[in-house]
């Protein structure tokens, strides 16, 4: 699988993605930029947000755009500069094109899919942890009012534990 679609499944469950070029790719076909459509199962404005800021503060060599007008899509800001230069449509034809044009672009972009997956979910598990109190905090220094005796048990164990 590609590992940004793992990233982008952690993130949100995905109720049906399109990725161009195929994961399995390899040679010549590498030239195709990445084109990645997305629909996710429980699409909001903030999961939008969140991907959108997360993208667009990669900090690698090449510029990404995640898109949320109609379906959601991530690509490389390069196809859309490249369609509207030429005159096509954003997407696939344009990423086509492109591959034709400036063939070690798509190279690259699809070597830096990777990297642009780990900042996505390095973005996210950070989200995940803002809300936690910082260590040294007026909150982490309070005594915990109901802390257990017993050290907790796991789930998986909790039907046994409570017979």
């Amino acid at each position: 699988m590609n590992p940004m679609i793992d990233v982008l499944r952690a993130v949100s469950p995905i109720a049906h993605f399109t990725y161009w070029p195929d994961s399995d790719a390899c040679g010549e076909e590498r030239s195709m930029p990445p084109v990645i459509w997305l629909t996710f199962q429980q699409p909001s404005e903030e999961l939008a947000k969140f991907l959108r800021e997360a993208v667009s503060t990669f900090p690698g060599d090449i510029a990404w755009e995640f898109l949320t007008s109609g379906r959601w899509m991530l690509m490389p800001a390069r196809i859309n500069e490249f369609a509207a230069s030429h005159g096509f449509d954003r997407g696939l034809i344009a990423a086509a094109q492109l591959k034709l044009a400036e063939p070690e672009f798509g190279k690259r972009a699809n070597a830096e899919l990777g990297l642009l997956a780990e900042h996505v979910l390095r973005e996210w598990l950070k989200s995940q942890t803002d809300h936690l109190p910082k260590p040294g905090s007026e909150v982490s220094r309070r005594p915990a009012e109901h802390a257990q005796t017993r050290p907790p048990v796991p789930p998986d164990n909790l039907a046994k534990h409570y017979r």
